[in-house]
């Protein structure tokens, strides 16, 4: 496995961990979902194994996100922020298609009251 992989095989091992995290999901449950032990599970979300493209997908159902969530680099990593926004970000990114949308327009409800 070269670098590149190990960096893909990494980011998506880390967007796995946190969305179960979020949801409180156990790394038992999860291979228990997938057929997998919970040992692969942790070698998934350190990035040190690959996950097949069929197991990734059932993960996207039980962890309620999309495909792309695990692809996604609409946010890099990089970007110099302070911490509070940092959290913030991370936090837009674990959600599902249905929770950003209704974080939008709750945000744009608060616009609208302070105009």
């Amino acid at each position: 496995m070269n670098a590149k992989e190990f960096d893909i095989n990494q980011c998506i091992g880390k967007r796995i961990r946190a969305r179960r995290k979020a949801l409180k999901i156990s790394q038992a449950q999860i291979g228990a979902y997938v057929g997998v032990t919970f040992q692969q599970v942790q070698k998934w979300e350190k990035g040190k194994n690959r996950i097949s493209a069929a197991r990734l997908q059932m993960l996207c159902s039980l962890l309620e996100v999309p495909i792309e969530f695990f692809y996604d680099d609409d946010i890099p990593q990089d970007v110099s922020l302070p911490s509070e926004q940092r959290r913030v970000l991370d936090a837009y990114c674990l959600m599902s298609k249905s929770e950003k949308k209704f974080l939008l327009e709750t945000i744009r409800l608060i616009q609208q009251q302070k105009s």
